[in-house]
């Protein structure tokens, strides 16, 4: 995408640069004769403790990530206390009335169904004292108790007796993936179960102190997730000879490793691991040549500098680059949400009157199922194909944002047709896309019945109306929630 090189951004961002290049020198120089400083008059243990502090700080980010990974989880299970039908509900009671109990069920599966939604879970139900169960039991739970036990199974698992929930992994029965438990009445406990890979978007890289690998252990030590894999499941306290019982947020420097713990708020514990021997090789090499590339770093420095500043401050490609990565979804290569919002609520604020706007919302039916039945990657290229498909008919004009997920917004002007016109091109093109969809995905993903829902509504400008993003998208999205009430892979028109 072409930019004017006099835009307002573009100036900043050249400022921008001018000053990054002038703090990276300064960096430079100062961080230099810094080190130089500290590596002449500094012991190898104290280099040895900034090490193990930047492997602690890591440790920490990571802890920071998993308790919202599991805050997140915490939180989607307490959405279920929201109406007294869904945690009041008892299926063992007797001599329930049972056109009633259908009702009751019914309702608190829908609740369960667009609960799930909102996370990536294997498992998300409620499993009652009969072993009868509401919402998405996965059959590899299930089989674990051919007769009968998951809620005993269950109960037995929560160990926060003031919470009444708790979290637990069972290698041995269930090796990839973790379970969190909470009680919702006398007979009743909700469930809900991911992959212990999805714990790896919370494990950062530390570029800084190579060869380190990171683990999760529970409360009974056994290792619950590992990047590796290959200690799955083990203890960790036979895995790090080093570790005594009751270990909590230290360090330790041995003959090999450096190890440190952290807690999480589960009582999970952190362990990252580092070799010792990568971490401190150089150590004696850069301190007698520490003078010397001081004075080398110096003179690159600022040779550098020069450079940066000539290639970076005047190279369009490189400003666009910038740009594309603020403004767009990195996988799909449309514009990001909130880009997406800024753009269109500016076209319609400004929309000449008289002009016509169409806004759509395009939302991935069973799109979990793909990734759940051909993991993440495959899920991704579904994405990338199904933009390639949105460009190819919605015409040259359409802009296209990914608000979030599987879900996509459209915007397209235009000028002074008639809305009848209009209505008719708009379906023409939504026809074709959902044909097109129809022909790339059902052979492919048929086992996930994946198809796509629309829904649209036509703004007009005039009439001293303000036109905006908000309403636009909110009128659209109820069209589309229509659309997935009809029985889904289909479009329809928001009307008043």
């Amino acid at each position: 995408m072409p930019f004017n090189n006099n835009t307002k951004t573009d100036i900043q961002i050249r400022r921008f640069t001018f000053r990054i290049v002038i703090v990276f020198l300064l960096a430079i120089t100062v961080a230099t004769g810094t080190i130089t400083l500290i590596l002449t008059r500094k012991s190898s243990q104290e280099m040895k403790s900034k090490v193990v502090n930047l492997i602690q700080a890591n440790t920490q980010l990571q802890i920071s990530n998993l308790n919202q990974y599991l805050g997140r989880i915490e939180d989607t299970a307490a959405l279920l206390f929201s109406d007294d039908i869904y945690c009041e509900y008892d299926a063992t009671k007797e001599g329930q009335d049972a056109f009633e109990k259908i009702q009751q069920e019914t309702a608190i599966e829908k609740r369960l169904q667009d609960i799930n939604i909102l996370q990536n879970f294997s498992d998300f139900g409620i499993v009652y004292a009969d072993d009868s169960s509401l919402g998405s039991i996965s059959n590899t739970t299930l089989e674990l108790f051919p007769d009968g036990g998951l809620y005993a199974y269950l109960e037995g698992h929560i160990t926060d007796e003031r919470k009444e929930s708790g979290w637990f992994f069972d290698y041995e029965r269930c090796y990839d993936r973790l379970y969190y438990v909470k009680r919702l009445n006398e007979h009743a406990i909700i469930v809900a179960a991911f992959y212990s890979r999805e714990l790896s978007q919370s494990f950062t890289d530390m570029e800084d102190v190579p060869g380190m690998q990171s683990y999760l252990v529970d409360s009974a030590h056994s290792i619950v997730y590992a990047e590796s894999g290959e200690i799955l499941g083990r203890n960790a306290e036979e895995v790090w000879n080093d570790l005594p019982d009751g270990y909590s947020n230290y360090w330790i420097i041995g003959d090999k490793e450096v190890v440190v713990v952290g807690t999480c708020k589960n009582d999970w514990q952190v362990i990252c691991v580092a070799p010792e021997n990568v971490l401190f090789a150089e150590q004696l090499r850069i301190t007698r040549f520490a003078i010397i590339v001081y004075i080398i770093m110096l003179v690159v420095a600022m040779t550098a500098a020069g450079i940066l500043y000539s290639q970076v401050a005047v190279k369009d490609g490189v400003l666009s680059q910038i740009r594309q990565k603020a403004d767009y979804d990195q996988l799909t290569n449309v514009l990001n949400k909130q880009s997406f919002r800024d753009l269109v609520d500016t076209k319609l604020g400004h929309a000449e009157e008289g002009t016509k706007h169409i806004c759509m919302m395009l939302d991935m039916d069973n799109f979990k199922m793909v990734n759940d039945t051909y993991g993440h990657q495959e899920g991704d290229k579904f994405l990338e194909k199904s933009v390639v498909i949105f460009r190819e008919t919605l015409g040259s004009q359409a802009i296209i944002g990914r608000m979030g997920g599987d879900e996509f917004a459209v915007y397209i002007p235009f000028e002074h047709e008639e809305e009848t016109v209009i209505r008719e091109e708009v379906a023409r093109r939504l026809d074709a896309l959902l044909a097109a969809f129809h022909k790339q995905f059902d052979t492919h993903y048929e086992s996930c019945k994946v198809s796509l829902s629309a829904g649209i509504c036509l703004r007009i400008a005039g009439d001293g109306i303000k036109l905006g993003f908000e309403e636009s998208y909110q009128m659209a999205d109820r069209a589309l929630y229509v659309s997935k009430e009809n029985g889904k892979h289909q479009y329809n028109w928001y009307e008043v």
